[in-house]
């Protein structure tokens, strides 16, 4: 039986959704029910192209009991009441960068999508293009050693494009920042592998006849020490295409005499209202609106280039071309069947299959005030910093794709150890998965897995004489040294007396020592020595070769499923585990445990 179409109402029928149109027509798994737009023109060429109704307003369309999702593409200041009203009467939301205009509004959606138990999508950026999923997965594998600087500009004509007065006016979400950023930022922090931790930057507001910022450089250092530096501009000057033979951003192939074309467009300087025009006739339902053509490439957002211990990935429109040691080559990607469709990959796979989004903009939670950044005004140049220094969450999924030197300069084991059989057990399991109890519950698997997974890993520290107990806690101190005892435990997720024994041992081996600050003479706090932190190097490379044996045969697909998954495992029982603590039912020690169980009932 073939799946049923997801439902979509579309607001707005401007410029995000020309450019998904090719994606709307031809991925069967979608069918556009509704629309509601300003525009007469795009409503009637969508009635007549779909079929669907057209709504007055955004209200009505979102009473309509045939949508089952609304895709909202409206401007920027629109897009907090816009979610908020199809959440309110319960539809599922893909969004459209950027969330919304300010933390408040983006805040204010969260909560509206946790109140409607609703799934909340912000729309894609160049982060799910093929090429930089294709970087971010040889990034994964460890080829090239740890990833240690990243490198991205894109320079466009985008402020000399027909603009409607609020794409001009920053206050409203107009300029380089809120429209162009969030596909940089997204695209370095996937392939950076978590959260960012400071930010210096400088914005360009130069043209008084383009009021907003028209450029952007920032230099962005994430958790675990990577730096990225993202500059912008869309002055229409140099063109960054250039770079990627003439490919343009959407996998066309730009003509040569295009050069120049935006500025000229609008060298008689026309009006407000005429420029408005100008653009709504290039968009859906205007007359000079043509669906584009066939991509002779990938899409991309100008030049990306990864610094890696051993070689350097450069995103191109093709593939990603390596510059290793040796020599320089094109890794290529073929072109998908459907333009885009990773959009709907994401859509469908929360909607029709309970996964957990990637981009979704639930659940979010404000950082604390002082954190926030300083937000600056159009026409100068401005520098803020943004510096937060939080405890990473033990579960950050960006924290499993941090890399480290590959195991081909590993040194051998000076020491050998007694070679240990292999464990009839794990046969065992595997007939009960296989043969016996295939649909078992869940839990059991993920015990079952993580099993495999620590046993596989322990072979492996046992060669330097590291137990998993101790590899845990070496963990925590590499990321952040010098932490009390009790916030070991709590990032180790153990009770604080087998923190205090493995702590007692991990000094007699001589990988940390303890001792109390000057400043503070009640708390005891823990040091890595030098043969802790040596200890780095030698068994962060075995961790990432169990993960590699682990998803050998997996697709990048399979393994983001997979995290979403567990994710969403994690995430609800949190919110469980919530639930008891309001009643006054908490997690019980070891200790109560064993009391409870020897106390005769």
């Amino acid at each position: 039986m073939a799946p049923v179409p997801l439902r979509l109402g579309v607001v707005g029928l401007g410029r995000a959704f020309s450019l998904l149109l090719p994606t709307f027509l031809q991925d069967p798994r979608l069918r556009l029910v509704a629309a509601t737009d300003p525009n007469p023109a795009a409503c009637a060429r969508f009635a007549e192209q779909f079929g669907g109704r057209v709504h007055a307003d955004v209200a009505a369309l979102c009473t309509d009991p045939e949508v089952e999702a609304v895709y909202i593409a409206t401007p920027h200041q629109m897009h907090a009441e816009h979610v908020c009203c199809a959440l309110h009467h319960g539809k599922h939301v893909l969004v459209e960068k950027p969330m919304a205009i300010t933390l408040e509004a983006c805040l204010a959606m969260a909560e509206a999508a946790e109140a409607a138990q609703r799934v909340l999508i912000v729309g894609p950026s160049h982060s799910f293009d093929g090429p930089v999923l294709q970087a971010w997965q040889r990034i994964r594998s460890g080829t090239y050693g740890r990833v240690r600087m990243i490198h991205a500009f894109n320079y466009t004509d985008f402020l000399y494009r027909p603009r409607r007065p609020e794409e001009l006016d920053t206050a409203q979400g107009g300029g380089v920042v809120f429209s162009q950023g969030a596909h940089q930022i997204d695209i370095v922090r996937l392939l950076g592998g978590g959260r960012v931790r400071s930010v210096r930057a400088h914005t360009g507001a130069w043209d008084p006849a383009r009021p907003t910022e028209g450029a952007y450089s920032a230099l962005l250092q994430f958790e675990g020490g990577i730096f990225a530096s993202i500059t912008y501009s869309g002055y229409a000057h140099y063109d960054s295409d250039t770079l990627h033979d003439g490919i343009g951003e959407m996998g066309q192939r730009k003509a040569a005499d295009t050069y120049g074309a935006a500025r000229r467009r609008l060298a008689h300087r026309p009006a407000p209202e005429e420029e408005a025009r100008l653009k709504a006739e290039g968009n859906y339902g205007g007359h000079a609106h043509r669906l584009p053509t066939p991509p002779d490439a990938h899409a991309h957002f100008g030049h990306c280039l990864v610094s890696c211990d051993r070689a350097d990935l450069e995103i191109t429109p093709h593939g990603v071309m390596v510059h290793d040691d040796a020599r320089r080559w094109l890794d290529p990607l073929p072109l998908p069947d459907v333009p885009r469709a990773e959009v709907i990959d994401e859509l469908w796979g929360a909607l029709r299959e309970g996964a957990r989004p990637c981009t979704t903009g639930a659940g979010l939670r404000p950082p604390p005030r002082s954190a926030w950044p300083c937000w600056h005004r159009p026409g100068r140049n401005a520098i803020s910093s943004w510096s937060t220094r939080r405890r990473p969450h033990p579960h950050e999924p960006g924290r499993a794709v941090r890399r480290t030197r590959a195991l081909a300069g590993r040194r051998p084991a000076t020491r050998t150890t007694p070679r240990m059989k292999a464990d009839d057990d794990t046969r065992v399991l595997l007939k009960h998965w296989h043969e016996a109890v295939p649909e078992d519950r869940l839990a059991h698997l993920v015990k079952d897995a993580t099993r495999a997974l620590v046993r596989a890993l322990q072979i492996r520290l046992t060669e330097h004489a590291v137990s998993f107990g101790h590899w845990t806690f070496l963990r925590i101190l590499w990321e952040q040294d010098g932490v009390t005892q009790r916030e070991l435990s709590a990032q180790a997720g153990v009770m604080e007396p087998t923190t205090f024994a493995a702590m007692k041992a991990m000094e007699a081996l001589g990988y940390v020592e303890r001792r109390r600050r000057p400043d503070n003479k009640k708390n005891v706090y823990v040091y890595l020595t030098q043969a802790g932190r040596a200890l780095k190097d030698k068994l962060v490379p075995l961790a990432e070769e169990v993960n590699q044996i682990a998803v050998d045969g997996t697709t990048a697909r399979d393994i983001a499923t997979t995290r979403k998954v567990l994710l969403a495992i994690i995430e609800n029982l949190a919110r469980d585990e919530a639930r008891f603590e309001a009643l006054d039912r908490r997690m019980p020690s070891t200790q109560h445990v064993a009391r409870l169980v020897a106390e005769p009932r």
